[in-house]
């Protein structure tokens, strides 16, 4: 088996560059979101600007329970690094 890095994009903001995974919807706090091949169902994630950011993981939530449905701006949990 082969291992096939995902495809990128190139992002700059100021001094820092990265390239970020296609087919991921991101937002300016550094989270990322990755539709599924299951219907309705949605992977997330932080950049690696964030990873280093936070450092380690102390403590998350999530405010929604599995299943539910999520709305356009709603906030679904938190983390504390």
């Amino acid at each position: 088996v082969t291992f096939q890095p995902p495809e990128t994009i190139p992002y700059k903001r100021a001094r820092f560059k990265t390239r970020l995974p296609k087919g991921r919807l991101y937002v300016a706090s550094h989270f990322w979101m990755e539709e599924q091949e299951e219907a309705g169902l949605w992977r997330i994630g932080f950049t690696k600007f964030a990873s280093r950011m936070l450092g380690d993981l102390v403590e998350h939530d999530f405010e929604i329970k599995p299943g539910e449905a999520i709305e356009l701006g709603q906030i679904i949990g938190w983390i504390e690094g």
